[in-house]
């Protein structure tokens, strides 16, 4: 007979077992996490007076339940009241998935203090903690040392705060839908994943996540959409927001993770292979565009790069070494001029005086890979690119030529930059600066 599978009895883990089971990725107590931010009896005390109307006292309370279990319900759930001290968490900061640490800290305190100070109507009334927008919880039990109880929170990291918040960190009741774990599966990276997918779909309905939340929880649920961008970035050598620091991953092809460049937002990377970036500009040009971001940031000591500006140099890439100068022609670049090119650029843009007499005492600002989101008020990525690279690229291409031919708007490669504006009103300017003039928008 499996371990587990039919017991007895059963009751909750205490503190210290689970503390001492030697979990893979470490648990953390919301209610201990709530009391490192509110220390002393004092702190507690002086929140404010809000209103709390949950009663679920027609629900079971757990240790009911558990007491009564004599075999585990594989996949089986049961709703019932759970003190928030009976609650733990799979954090991201030891490679997991929930954000439980983050949400006890100023800034989720203060937004969930937010929530429970909006007003109600026009008298004023302050919205408290309401069970009806609270619903309902959920968690997974997960059974260790055969009939131990663990209750692991994969929803409800802000009711829980907000709970404790409203009752001065007292210990309280929130109504938690618990699902057993299958009692065969005992490797805990299957434990991780199911309640990382849990997690995950909530995120996805939920705007307090943020994406660097739904993209975590994504990889760890094995979400193939999350898996393509994070191989992306491995391929690379991008880092995003910390994301390899919070999964447990030390270094990239011998490089640490901690010295990798980083991009700020994920925008056209999570929609899946052969989808949103990957199919506008082709992965090859959206590697070649992280890469040469790679190196540009060595020279600016840029530490991370905007999504946009991926976006723009993607573009770049696919006009010039995709796109000739008329129907069937050779495209105008090879991917290596390119990268000479804009090494080249962003060396002679940061150049400093190699005369005393010319050095300027005050510090000169960085032109970065930043210029190519300056524009980014007009929300195009295209433009923004023309204005960094134009007219300079134009000689470029005369120069490693030894031409006085070059190549224009009405060009194969323009023809797809302007097809990438999209902004009616801005396409007469960058057509201008397409062809060697000034934009005049």
């Amino acid at each position: 007979m499996l371990k587990g599978e039919t017991m007895t009895s059963f009751q909750l883990a205490t503190k210290e077992e689970i503390k001492s089971f030697g979990f893979e990725k470490p648990l953390v107590n919301n209610f201990d996490l709530f009391h490192e931010a509110f220390p002393t009896l004092e702190s507690r005390l002086a929140l404010p007076d809000w209103s709390d109307n949950s009663d679920w006292s027609e629900y079971l309370h757990v240790d009911e339940v558990i007491s009564n279990l004599t075999k585990v319900y594989s996949g089986k759930s049961i709703t019932v009241r759970v003190p928030v001290s009976y609650i733990w968490s799979c954090d991201k900061t030891d490679g997991g998935f929930d954000r439980p640490i983050d949400v006890n800290k100023p800034e989720g305190i203060a937004k969930c203090r937010k929530n429970l100070d909006r007003i109600l109507d026009h008298s004023g009334t302050r919205a408290g903690f309401d069970m009806t927008s609270c619903g309902t919880l959920f968690a997974f039990a997960r059974v260790i040392d055969g009939n131990k109880i663990v209750i692991l929170k994969s929803q409800g990291n802000n009711r829980v705060a907000m709970k404790l918040l409203v009752n001065r960190g007292e210990d309280a009741e929130v109504l938690m839908q618990i699902v057993f774990h299958d009692p065969y599966i005992t490797d805990q990276k299957e434990w991780t994943k199911v309640e990382a997918t849990n997690h995950y779909t909530d995120a996805e309905m939920r705007r307090g996540q943020n994406e660097n939340d739904k993209f975590r929880a994504g990889y760890i649920a094995g979400d193939p959409k999350a898996n393509t961008a994070a191989n992306f970035l491995r391929k690379v050598g991008f880092n995003y927001r910390n994301f390899w620091q919070d999964i447990g991953v030390p270094e990239i092809d011998g490089v640490p993770v901690d010295d990798l460049p980083s991009v700020n937002a994920l925008t056209g990377l999570t929609s899946g292979e052969g989808n949103g970036w990957f199919r506008d500009y082709g992965e090859e040009n959206l590697s070649n565009a992280f890469k040469i971001a790679g190196e540009v940031m060595k020279i600016t000591g840029e530490k991370t790069v905007t999504s946009s500006a991926i976006a723009a140099l993607a573009i770049f890439y696919k006009a010039m070494t995709e796109y000739g100068n008329g129907k069937g022609s050779e495209p105008l670049f090879t991917v290596e001029e390119i990268n000479e090119f804009v090494i080249e650029f962003f060396k002679y843009k940061n150049q400093k005086p190699e005369n005393k007499l010319f050095a300027v005492r005050k510090k000169l600002p960085i032109y970065g890979l930043c210029e190519l989101t300056a524009a980014s008020q007009l929300k195009n990525w295209a433009f923004s690119m023309a204005q960094v690279f134009w007219p300079m690229i134009r000689g470029y291409y005369q120069n490693i030529r030894d031409s006085r031919e070059t190549f224009a708007s009405s060009s194969d490669a323009g023809k797809y930059i302007l097809s990438q504006c999209k902004v009616p009103y801005l396409e007469k300017g960058l057509r201008r600066m397409l062809d060697g003039e000034s934009a005049n928008i």
